[in-house]
């Protein structure tokens, strides 16, 4: 996959996976349960939160800085307006775009298991009806 940013952009991810590795640690380093993070959802929430808080921090505070430059002919002054995107999004809406593809993927998850809890119960429904 070919990742296209500028300027800071690629911060984006690593935002992303210093969220998630932390959020891990220190859980793991609070409870002393290695297997904590992985067994409960409200340490991936707290961790999706803390990505979108400091990705949108992040690109605020990036993107809103202009610059003035003076143009040495005209002496017109112009605003240059900074550009820190990754795949030509801004910085700070990628905290929109996490969030909503993580209630997608948590929306997905929980039907996939509903579809598979339910796939044994409508399997026992069959054989009670084939046989006598």
């Amino acid at each position: 996959m070919l990742i296209i940013w500028r300027g800071w952009g690629w911060i984006v991810i690593a935002i992303a996976v210093a969220a998630f590795l932390g959020a891990e640690w220190a859980v793991e380093t609070v409870t002393g349960d290695e297997q904590y993070y992985q067994n409960h959802e409200w340490t991936k929430h707290l961790a999706v939160a803390v990505v979108c808080f400091v990705t949108m921090f992040t690109g605020f505070y990036l993107n809103h800085f202009r610059r003035l430059r003076r143009d040495e002919l005209t002496g017109e002054v112009t605003a240059l307006y900074p550009a820190h995107t990754l795949y030509y999004i801004p910085i700070e809406y990628w905290s929109l775009i996490i969030v909503m593809f993580f209630a997608g993927a948590q929306f997905l998850t929980e039907r996939e298991f509903d579809r598979i809890e339910a796939q044994p119960a409508a399997e026992n429904q069959l054989k009670k009806k084939v046989s006598p």
